[in-house]
């Protein structure tokens, strides 16, 4: 039984074969090898060339066509997304600004408060209120004219 479908080699031997109508001698395997080797470089050249023709048909293509298009678009967008984005920045800024503040005022008054201890204000007080007296003594005692 053979089978269903035959390997390319197999079938490219006997189409080569029916086409150059040889019967099976020596010369007519060396003619039908030959001719097999014809036509796979011919298909293969074939390939080649057609993939160059479309490589350099689509290169022209987005050269002459596309590329002007897409770095349009690709500058509209830019500065569509500099725009978004700088306009979501200041928003987030204006809801956090609130925030902020309270945040920062509360920290100056505990700052304030964890520096100047009550103790602190009370003992400056004093030495305040004894320099001023001492200043007061002196200037009075040279004014009415006694002796310090």
């Amino acid at each position: 039984m053979r089978a269903q479908f035959e390997p390319t080699y197999s079938f490219l031997y006997r189409h080569s074969m029916a086409i150059s109508g040889s019967q099976n001698t020596g010369t007519h395997h060396e003619s039908a090898r030959l001719h097999m080797t014809y036509m796979i470089t011919t298909i293969c050249a074939t390939a080649l060339l057609s993939s160059i023709l479309t490589l350099g048909l689509s290169y022209f293509f987005f050269q002459r066509i596309l590329k002007n298009d897409l770095k349009s678009r690709l500058d509209q967008l830019s500065g569509e997304v500099t725009e978004r984005l700088k306009q979501g920045v200041i928003d987030a800024g204006m809801d956090l600004l609130p925030k902020f503040r309270a945040a920062v005022r509360e920290g100056f008054k505990e700052a304030i408060s964890d520096t100047v201890k009550p103790d602190m204000i009370e003992k400056s007080a004093k030495s305040m209120a004894d320099i001023g007296s001492s200043l007061m003594d002196t200037s009075l005692k040279m004014l009415f004219g006694t002796k310090a």
